[in-house]
C-alpha cells in the first residue's frame, strides 16, 4: 500500500500515540543492503522529514493545543525538542553525505548548517524523479504521522514524562552512541510457557545477536514458578538483563515505586547473576526527579529508548513493525529500539530487518560487554 495507515492506538502497554505512522518499504526502488545504498535511503528519509518538520515550525499554542489535541501545550519543552532535532538532522545528513555523488539529486555537499540543509529539504518533492513518487508519498504522510506523534509528546512533557526528554544527562536515551550504532531492547518479559520468550531469544542466538531484556518482577516470579532459575538464567546466556520494575505502573505517580526498584534489582541478581545490569526502564517511560535521584544512590541508570517499534499495538503487523523501524534508523542512524518480547511480531519483523540491512555496516551493540 503506498498511502500511510492511520489507527487507533490500544494502550494496553504504553502511552501511545492516536495514530501511528506506518512506512512501506517496498516502495523505495532501490535496496538498502550493503552501505552505500543505507546512506543513500538515510538522506532520502532525512530531507522529506525536514521538509515536514520545517512546515511545522511557525505553529502557535493555541494550533498546536488543537492539532494535538491536548488541553495543555508546553511550548518551551516543543523549543527544545525542535532545537535538538534540528541539530541531529544536520549531523546525520552530513554523514549520510559523506560518500555520495555530486549530481545525486538528493545529495549536497555545501550543507553547512541546518538552514542549508532546509533549503535542500525544501524542494525535495520536484526533484524526485517518477519512479520515486510512490515512495516520497509515503514517506511525507509517514513523517507528517511521525512528527505528530513526537510533538505530542514534546507538547506534555515534562509534566507527562516520556522517552521524547531526558530528566537528566546521567539517563541513557540512543542519541548519545555513535553513527550506525544500535541497540535491541524487550519490554515486559518474561512471557509463561509456552510463549514468546524463548522463540525470540533463539532466533537472536542464530541471527548471532543480543538484547537487553527489560523484565517486571512479577512476570519472572510467575516464571519462575515453572522453571528453576539455573535453567532459565541458561536461558538469556548472552543477554542483558535489567529491571522493568516489579509492576507495569507508572513509577512517577506509584507509592511503591521504592519497593519496586529495590525488590525488582534483587530478585534480577539472584535469578540471572552476572547477565544482570542495574539499568531501568520506566514503564510508559514516566519517571520523577526523586526516583532518578533515588536510582542513582542505588547505581542504577535509566535506559529510554529512541526508536519506537509500536509492535504492543495489536492493530499492527509484523511486516508494519520491519518497515516502521528501518524507517526510523535510516533517520536516526544510532539508537535504542524498543520492542516487546510478551508479543510475536519480533520474532517475524527481526529477521527481515536483519536481511534488509545485512551488509550496510550496522553496528548492533553487545551491552553485556559493557559491566
Amino acid at each position: 500500500m503506498g498511502l500511510i495507515l492511520s489507527i487507533t492506538a490500544n494502550i494496553a502497554f504504553a502511552y501511545g500515540p492516536t495514530s501511528i505512522a506506518l512506512s512501506d518499504r517496498s516502495l523505495w526502488p532501490e535496496k538498502i543492503s550493503d552501505a552505500e545504498s543505507f546512506d543513500r535511503a538515510s538522506l532520502a528519509e532525512i530531507l522529506v522529514f525536514t521538509s515536514v518538520f520545517n512546515e511545522k515550525e511557525i505553529m502557535g499554542q493555541d494550533y498546536l493545543g488543537k492539532w494535538l489535541n491536548i488541553n495543555s501545550v508546553s511550548m518551551d519543552s516543543v523549543k527544545k525538542w525542535r532545537e535538538k532535532t534540528a541539530a541531529i538532522l544536520f549531523q546525520n545528513y552530513k554523514i549520510a553525505a559523506a560518500s555520495c555523488p555530486k549530481d545525486d539529486f538528493m545529495c549536497s555537499k555545501s550543507v553547512k548548517s541546518f538552514k542549508d540543509l532546509s533549503e535542500v529539504a525544501k524542494g525535495i518533492g520536484s526533484k524526485i524523479p517518477a519512479s520515486y513518487k510512490s515512495w516520497y508519498e509515503n514517506s511525507r504522510a509517514f513523517h507528517e504521522a511521525y512528527i505528530h506523534e513526537q510533538y505530542r509528546l514534546a507538547a506534555l512533557f515534562p509534566e507527562t514524562t516520556s522517552e521524547i526528554g531526558k530528566l537528566s544527562e546521567d539517563e541513557i536515551n540512543g542519541f548519545e552512541m555513535k553513527d550506525k550504532n544500535f541497540i535491541l531492547t524487550f519490554d515486559d518479559g518474561p512471557s509463561e510457557l509456552p510463549g514468546t520468550t524463548d522463540k525470540l531469544i533463539e532466533m537472536l542466538n542464530k541471527e548471532k545477536k543480543t538484547a537487553i531484556f527489560f523484565m517486571l518482577g512479577t512476570n519472572l516470579k510467575q516464571r519462575l514458578k515453572t522453571k528453576p532459575k539455573t535453567e532459565l538464567s541458561a536461558i538469556y546466556k548472552g543477554m542483558t538483563v535489567a529491571s522493568h520494575g516489579m509492576e507495569h505502573k507508572s513509577h512517577s505517580t506509584w507509592p511503591n515505586w521504592k519497593n519496586s526498584l529495590d525488590d525488582t534489582a534483587l530478585l534480577l541478581q539472584n535469578t540471572f547473576g552476572e547477565s544482570y545490569s542495574p539499568l531501568f526502564r520506566p514503564p510508559y517511560g514516566k519517571r520523577s526527579q526523586e526516583l532518578l535521584a533515588y536510582a542513582k544512590s542505588k547505581g542504577i541508570r535509566t535506559m529510554l529508548w529512541n526508536i519506537d517499534s509500536q509492535d504492543w499495538n495489536n492493530k499492527i503487523s509484523a511486516a508494519q513493525v520491519s518497515d516502521r523501524v528501518l524507517t526510523l534508523m535510516l533517520l536516526w542512524r544510532h539508537g535504542i529500539i524498543l520492542f516487546h518480547d510478551i508479543h510475536d511480531k519480533a520474532v517475524k519483523a527481526l529477521p527481515v530487518m536483519f536481511d534488509k540491512i545485512k551488509d550496510s555496516e550496522i553496528n548492533w551493540i553487545d551491552y553485556s560487554t559493557r559491566h
